[in-house]
């Protein structure tokens, strides 16, 4: 038994039934003696009593008067979010207890009937009650272990101001080397630290006791046997009783490592700087050897550089230290020794002894550990000890740091070697190049210009040196290479420009430009070398080349050219594609090659109308072409004469256009126009109307103007605000300039006493312009009075599943729960039968209140296989020696749970109404399933009445049953048939199912 479960429980329960309340308090009291059961009947009453006493448990009945269980669950979790609260209620379904648990309820029960609910329930409460207990425990736990060190150089201690000593955790006892002293007087502790910082620790204390405050610095330590340490210290005040401080707790952490570390570093970035400034391979390495020694404490260590040939790894620079330990150092192979290997994995290796490693180039020095830092493609750094293993993972650190510098600084002096070199090479090209040549600096000024250069732009080299790049670009370019030069000063690209350029005298010229950027080792760009020449005269071309192929390109028509003759001589690929023919048989051939005899004579007589004296200079006229392949296409023929001088007749020039698709739209056009008046004339039940832009009626039609006295003469040509009232007008107006902007909709208006709705959509031109919009307005007045007729209705029986719930069932409980306490307390012949009454008052409710709701609308049927639920309803009901057998496979779209009723009330029928070795089977039908069993059947004259509400041939039977079986199907639109089955008992098949492939 735990400290936990010895405690009282305080519980609370609230119930806006005080019968009920009284009861369960009665039942818990009895489980469990530890329990304090008290009571209210309103979730306003539970929050005052929380404010002025916390109870241990709060359990709440869900569906109450003012505020529901849940609300209650809110108010406490303000104030409480840990304090058990159980919802205990007889309303049970998954929409509550999923929002019992997204509201962050400690558990759900529903209530039952029988003493062993309380039971569960008297469980419930003691395992949440202990759970938070437990919660709470260790929460105080880990705030003591708190003040324990995790590390090895971390301790606690604690100083009583009362005996004047402090105690110390083994991690302050390894800090101040003495390990065996578990506490020691605050004057003995104050002497341990260095004699200049004494009189702040003593400060530091007597501020804690006096203040009350938090308080941490940074001492330094003289513990006697080793060297000075640096201490971080915090320290923390307590006060156990009254209001004064009667002890002090505190942590100390040696941070000597730390700021060694922290200078260390801070060095390495001076040496960083230092190593940024350096020119020559030799400084870099001068500099390197310097800081290994004065920053890491790498007292012998040298720097080893690959030579050219990549064979041996020669050294450049060395401590003195270095130089008494072994003497003359001596190049090292790269194939055949420790530094070579390194070198060649890229990996820093730390040797404990290098005279134990099997590639020591030299068995016979006098040092021993060793420290091997790759320095990439240049050689290594190397230090060494005459100790074993001096070397450790920090100093690897911190070599590396060192190493990644000195790499930094190599390749950036090779860089700007390697960029020395080439711009000695570049200069060379520069001045021989037959191109105009230009160096520029990194601001894009002009720094050098080769004779060419000079040539093509008019300025000397002297006369242009410092001037800005706009000196030669026309100003209406300046904005185009403006983005080149800042891609080429950001080193982005912009290698390639064509531009308008000015030479000195003012002409203007295009210059093509290659530009080709220089940038240091960091990727600055140092300065940029252009070349380019003068090519206006072959832009020139080019332009007037592409103006001519844009025309071309642009003519989506099908373009013809015929000489005086008669024949073809040119044609478009346009007019390849429309008539199917190739060149080599169009050119040379007549029209007729593609058009009938009637077609040519008119495109003879058009070509006389063109070259009459006063005939027009293009005609436009529909002809029928016909291609090599396929059906006919209309085409729309624009005809012209090619120039010609005097009488002499050069041909003629066209363009055909396919204009099929265009014809078969008017053809469309027409035939909806005819359509829509049909229906504008004849629509039943309604009216259709077609609204111009400007808001006005276009047509109108429909046989429900009839009924409103408003023919269509009356309303064509005329506006909303015309016809109807002003509210109905403005809304109608609203939705038509909806509508005119694109957005359809539908709403709904009275009129006359009639209601009606409204649909609106846009109608749209072959440009896809909005130009009209159509109304459609249908006569709803029917519909919407049964609506209203069936939400009343709907009400009415909502009303009626909640007297059923909760009014009914509450007294039902408490009556159970009473008769459980009268049967333990005295014997009669009648209890029994009280018990078997209030069962079938239960089980009457049960069955009234799933008929109630099983009409309700099932929003969005799911796949369900047949199979499962069939097994699983079997399981849930009490069939005793029943069997069942299944031979189903279906998927169907069904709501679950409903289903599984239906499913269940079937099965209980069978069991209820038939001897206790039934067997009922479930099988396959058409677009459905059945359910039939070996009992006695049902009398034909009887299968009408089995779905009437109450009947039943049972005496403990509700007469609900295949009442809700009835029902359900019905939601769902299925037929039920009855028949015997093969076995002589019953058969119900239920088709029209929604079977899933």
């Amino acid at each position: 038994m735990t400290l936990v479960s010895e405690q009282q429980i305080q519980v609370l329960h609230v119930d806006d039934e005080p019968s009920l309340t009284d009861l369960t308090a009665t039942f818990l009291e009895r489980e469990d003696d530890k329990f304090t059961v008290e009571t209210a009947n309103s979730g306003n009453e539970v929050l005052e009593r929380v404010d002025s006493h916390l109870p241990d448990c709060i359990v709440s009945d869900y569906n109450m008067p003012g505020m529901d269980g849940l609300e209650l669950l809110q108010g406490v979790r303000e104030n409480n979010p840990d304090l058990p609260f159980i919802l205990f209620t007889g309303k049970g379904s998954e929409e509550v207890a999923s929002e019992a648990i997204s509201a962050d309820v400690t558990d759900y029960l529903q209530k039952g009937t029988g003493s062993e609910t309380y039971e569960l329930l008297t469980n419930r409460i003691r395992n949440a009650v202990n759970t938070r207990r437990e919660a709470e425990r260790a929460d105080r736990q880990e705030e003591l272990m708190r003040l324990t060190e995790f590390a090895g150089n971390t301790g606690g201690f604690e100083f009583d101001r009362e005996s004047g000593r402090v105690l110390l955790t083994v991690g302050a006892r390894r800090i101040i080397e003495r390990p065996n002293l578990t506490e020691i007087p605050v004057e003995e502790a104050i002497e341990l630290f260095h004699p200049d910082d004494r009189e702040e620790v003593q400060q530091a204390l007597e501020k804690g006791f006096e203040a009350g405050d938090k308080l941490r610095d940074t001492w330094r330590l003289h513990p006697g046997g080793s060297d000075e340490r640096l201490l971080d210290v915090t320290i923390t005040p307590v006060v156990e009783s009254g209001e004064q401080v009667t002890k002090l707790r505190g942590a100390v952490n040696d941070i000597t490592e730390k700021k060694t570390r922290e200078r260390q570093l801070t060095e390495l970035n001076r040496a960083t700087q230092a190593l940024l400034e350096a020119e020559t391979r030799q400084e870099v390495a001068d500099i390197g050897v310097e800081a290994a020694s004065d920053i890491l404490n790498f007292k012998a260590n040298a720097i080893h550089i690959s030579e050219a040939d990549d064979t041996q790894l020669v050294p450049v620079a060395q401590t003195d230290d270095l130089n008494s330990l072994i003497g003359n150092i001596q190049p090292l192979p790269v194939t055949d020794s420790i530094a070579g290997r390194v070198y060649r994995d890229g990996e820093p290796a730390v040797i404990a002894d290098v005279q134990q490693d099997s590639d020591s180039h030299n068995t016979g020095t006098d040092l021993a550990g060793h420290l091997y830092l790759p320095l990439a493609d240049h050689g290594v750094l190397i230090a060494g000890s005459e100790k074993r293993a001096a070397f450790d993972q920090q100093d690897t650190a911190l070599g590396e740091l060192l190493a990644g510098s000195l790499i930094a600084a190599l390749n950036r002096v090779e860089h700007e070697q390697t960029t020395r070199q080439r711009q000695q090479e570049l200069g060379l090209l520069f001045e021989e190049s037959p191109l105009g040549a230009v160096q520029w600096d990194n601001t894009f000024r002009f720094e050098r210009l080769n004779a060419r250069a000079e040539e093509i732009l008019g300025h000397g080299e002297q006369e242009i040196r410092g001037e800005p790049w706009k000196t030669i670009v026309a100003a209406d370019d300046h904005d185009k290479i403006g983005t080149v030069v800042e891609s080429l000063l950001n080193a982005n690209g912009g290698e390639h420009a064509l531009n308008r350029n000015v030479r000195k005298d003012g002409e203007v010229f295009t210059g093509e430009w290659h530009n080709r950027v220089v940038t240091n080792a960091e990727g600055d760009v140092q300065s940029v070398f252009s070349k380019f020449q003068d090519v206006t005269e072959r832009e020139n071309r080019k332009r007037g080349l592409e103006e001519y192929e844009t025309i071309i390109e642009a003519l989506t028509d099908a373009v013809y050219v015929i000489d005086e003759e008669g024949r073809f001589t040119y044609v478009n690929d346009e007019f390849v594609k429309l008539v199917g023919y190739d060149r080599e048989t169009i050119f040379g051939n007549t029209p007729s090659l593609i058009k009938d005899e009637e077609a040519v004579e008119q495109a003879e007589h058009q070509l006389g109308r063109l070259l009459s004296s006063d005939g027009p200079e293009t005609l436009t006229f529909e002809v029928t072409v016909y291609p090599r392949e396929g059906d006919p296409i209309v085409c729309e023929d624009q005809m012209g004469v090619l120039p010609y001088g005097g009488d002499q007749f050069n041909g003629s020039v066209g363009t055909l256009r396919d204009v099929t698709q265009r014809k078969k739209r008017e053809q469309e056009l027409q035939e909806l126009k005819n359509q829509y008046e049909t229906l504008a004339k004849n629509f039943p039940d309604g009216a259709v109307f077609l609204i111009n832009t400007d808001l006005e009626y276009v047509r109108a039609g429909g046989r429900e103007l009839g009924n409103i006295g408003l023919p269509p003469d009356d309303i064509e040509g005329r506006k909303s605000h015309d016809l109807f009232p002003e509210d109905i007008a403005n809304e109608l107006c609203h939705y038509y300039e909806e509508t005119l902007n694109g957005n359809a909709s539908t709403f709904g208006q009275e009129y006359g006493g009639r209601q009606y709705r409204i649909q609106t959509a846009p109608v749209r031109t072959n440009n896809n312009e909005i130009e009209y919009v159509m109304a459609v307005s249908q006569n709803v007045t029917e519909e919407v009075e049964n609506k209203r007729e069936l939400e009343r209705q709907n009400e009415r029986l909502e009303g009626f599943a909640s007297i059923v719930s909760h009014d009914l069932r509450n007294p039902l409980q408490v009556a159970i729960g009473r008769l459980e306490l009268i049967r333990e307390e005295c014997e009669s012949d009648h209890i029994e039968g009280v018990a078997q009454a209030l069962d079938r008052i239960g089980a009457l409710i049960e069955d009234l209140l799933t008929l109630a709701r099983e009409g309700e609308k099932i929003d969005e049927p799911e796949p369900v296989g047949l199979a499962d639920i069939a097994k699983d309803s079997w399981q849930t009901v009490g069939t005793g020696q029943a069997a069942l057998e299944t031979n189903v496979s279906q998927v169907v779209k069904a709501d679950q749970s409903r289903l599984q009723q239906l499913f269940e009330n079937l099965y209980r029928n069978a069991v209820e109404h038939n001897d206790e070795n039934v067997t009922v089977s479930v099988g396959t039908v058409e677009n459905g399933f059945y359910v039939a069993d070996t009992g006695t059947g049902i009398p034909g004259s009887d299968r009408e009445e089995i779905f009437e509400a109450g009947y039943s041939t049972n005496e403990e039977g509700t007469g609900f049953g295949l009442r809700i079986v009835e029902q359900i199907a019905s939601t769902y639109e299925w037929e039920i048939t009855v028949a015997e089955s093969e076995q002589g008992g019953t058969r119900f098949e239920f088709t029209g199912l929604e079977v899933v492939e």
